[in-house]
């Protein structure tokens, strides 16, 4: 394994470490109960505040099963070896983001079989994976998408590009009669590999007679690169790929009902472009159908023996998608609703991320156009599409938190662009580089920090545009003529022009590379900047960015309520109390909006005196007032108790 993914993994763990103890914000604290539930009984049933299940509101305590409790098994495993707090709740998330850096470089490799560049991709995909603060807070989520899903999602894509080169290479083999194949047809190789190979040849030509110290001998590297990596492809061989797959695809079904099956389409839409429809269908059967019966039986197995609600997690994923479809509604329809949309992860993820995923797209999709061959990366890239658009209508607190499965997609996408633009760099670049990388971060430390993150600037920011100037515009520019000075000093017209005439692009491809290059700097310089507000933060990063005060709120909840009293809470202020009888401040919050419920009589079967609410539902505070009065208020929290038949305190 490369060393540089070791020093990208170092900067992952830094970032994470001092974040580990942050408490518990929103959908965490659903979590983290089902996690205490099953680390005590083994069962996953725990608190949930008479929180809506599928509309029924009767139940304190509930089955957790919102999704397969792949998940949850494993956030108990952990509370029960390390104890339960946050650090050992946060553990599943670290380590699965870790080993997905991981398989990023082995997608990066696999995107590129046959390429001396597959490592070299690899590794500046897991780079821009783990650097990423987007990445490094949806680790530190106590949820499924950046714990257990994005490790087994991103395994299936690794092995799902290695089985169709096998099923390929048998069907060549099967159609020639021979043995053991390797493609030697240009159009078989992988782009990258291609590209890698022309580039090295009109390189060595061009360089002599210096010696090419990259790689093994120029004859050996041609031979090689033209042949393409070996691909056992006996039918065992083949076999024993679609049973690890159609295994794979049962576990990730264990993990999540919804997005693994965004694969098995991907499998029967890739034979398309490949010319292989028929095979593709044949497989992506094998594998839905298979992996579909293989959790269908154990699932069964399991609800039947643990006394599991066996339709749970299909009925809630249907009223969620149910609920959904307004939101897909209002940005299909609405070009103020689709900005609203696709804010919170252009933000999260970077806007200098969001136009290279652009670049890389326009550059996959020309070569589709005047090649009309589909390959690996392309593949990567079309699911990379499918789940961006399919969580568009999906967000919790405005926390992007399902989008997390698409970025090791993407990074390796953007990772074979940038190294398509840039073959080499001198060391006046690096240092250019470097020295833009320093500036860029303190500016946008200074300039942007984390506050584009929170509601109260995203929205407006992105209806009015007003973040193009300062955030791209100003930066972008003083980047490109900061790194236009080496080229100027070496007496080029910009930077990289060797390389851009070595592929006859001209001055705007060499424009295009520096363009490339100053928007990375600022990728990198942007998580930056985010994850150093973020470390020492005493305010949520994830779930309604910037919120606090819910541990001081727990504190002023124990003073005020009784042993054994109900009252409504938001879920992450009653995990923190000593009293847990709480409703939850959602569940209140519906019935006041649809049956105008203002806690004057019982609600739910419980006399409420004690009301929390945070205060990014004024209108749940407003409809509190006129029996309520106000105790105390911290952070984003007020805490509301009932006056008196004659106004006075009770």
């Amino acid at each position: 394994m490369s060393r540089l993914w070791w020093g990208a993994l170092a900067v992952f763990l830094l970032a994470v470490g001092p974040q580990l103890s942050r408490p518990y914000m929103y959908d965490e604290a659903n979590f983290a109960f089902a996690g205490e539930a099953i680390a005590r009984t083994g069962q996953p049933y725990g608190l949930a505040g008479y929180m809506s299940e599928r509309w029924d509101f009767s139940q304190q305590y509930q089955w957790t099963l919102w999704h397969p409790p792949l998940y949850q098994y494993l956030l108990g495993l952990s509370f029960a070896l390390f104890g339960i707090d946050e650090v050992s709740g946060r553990l599943p998330g670290v380590v699965g983001t870790a080993l997905t850096g991981y398989l990023v470089l082995l997608l990066g490799r696999e995107v590129a079989a046959g390429s001396p560049k597959g490592e070299t991709l690899g590794v500046v995909a897991a780079w821009l994976f783990l650097l990423s603060s987007y990445v490094v807070r949806s680790s530190l989520v106590l949820d499924i998408d950046g714990s257990v899903l994005l490790p087994i999602l991103t395994l299936l894509v690794v092995l799902y590009l290695r089985q169709a080169r096998r099923e390929a290479a048998a069907d060549r083999q099967d159609s020639a009669g021979t043995g053991s194949v390797t493609p030697t047809r240009r159009e078989e190789l992988p782009a990258e590999a291609v590209d890698s190979s022309a580039a090295s040849r009109t390189d060595e030509m061009k360089s002599r007679p210096r010696a090419d110290t990259r790689s093994a001998p120029l004859g050996q590297q041609r031979i090689r690169e033209a042949a393409g990596p070996a691909v056992d492809a006996s039918r065992g061989t083949v076999w024993r790929g679609r049973l690890l797959l159609t295994g794979l695809f049962a576990l990730a079904l264990w993990a999540k009902v919804t997005t693994p099956l965004s694969l098995v389409g991907l499998v029967a839409v890739d034979g398309v472009p490949r010319g292989r429809l028929a095979q593709h269908l044949y497989l992506a059967v094998i594998v839905g159908a298979g992996g579909g019966a293989a959790f269908g039986v154990t699932w069964l197995i399991a609800t039947s023996l643990l006394g599991w609600p066996w339709a749970m997690p299909f009925e809630v994923t249907w009223l969620e998608l149910t609920d959904a479809s307004g939101t897909a509604r209002s940005w299909l329809t609405s070009l103020e609703g689709f900005k609203r949309a696709v804010a919170p992860i252009t933000f999260w993820t970077s806007p200098y991320f969001a136009l290279l995923c652009v670049g890389a797209t326009v550059w996959r999709l020309a070569r589709f156009v005047r090649t009309r061959r589909a390959e690996p990366l392309d593949t990567v890239l079309l699911l990379a599409g499918v789940i961006f658009f399919t969580y568009l209508i999906r967000s919790a607190g405005f926390f992007p938190k399902y989008h997390v499965a698409m970025l090791p997609l993407w990074c390796v996408v953007v990772a074979a662009w940038l190294l398509r633009l840039v073959y080499r760099l001198t060391r006046l670049e690096v240092g250019a580089l470097a020295l833009g990388l320093v500036l860029a971060t303190a500016y946008l430390y200074v300039i942007a920090g984390d506050r584009y993150l929170r509601i109260e600037t995203l929205f407006p920011s992105v209806a009015s545009l007003d973040f193009v100037v300062p955030l791209i515009l100003v930066p972008g520019l003083a980047l490109l003529l900061l790194l236009a000075a080496p080229s100027w000093l070496e007496g080029r017209s910009l930077i990289l022009a060797r390389e851009g005439e070595r592929h006859g692009r001209g001055k705007l491809a060499r424009v295009g590379r520096a363009g490339a290059l100053a928007l990375t700097v600022l990728f990198v310089a942007w998580h930056l900047s985010v994850t150093l507000h973020q470390i020492p933060a005493d305010y949520s990063t994830a779930y309604w960015y910037g919120t606090t005060g819910q541990v001081r709120a727990a504190e002023l909840v124990n003073q005020v309520v009784e042993p054994g009293e109900y009252y409504v809470a938001p879920k992450e202020v009653a995990y923190y109390a000593r009293n847990r009888n709480y409703v939850d401040q959602e569940t209140f919050a519906y019935f006041a909006e649809t049956t105008g419920e203002d806690l004057a009589g019982p609600f739910l079967g419980h006399d409420i005196r004690i009301a929390v609410v945070w205060l990014g539902l004024p209108k749940v505070v407003e409809r509190l007032e006129p029996r309520f009065e106000t105790l105390h208020s911290v952070g984003h929290y007020v805490i509301l108790r009932r006056r008196t038949a004659d106004g006075g305190r009770r």
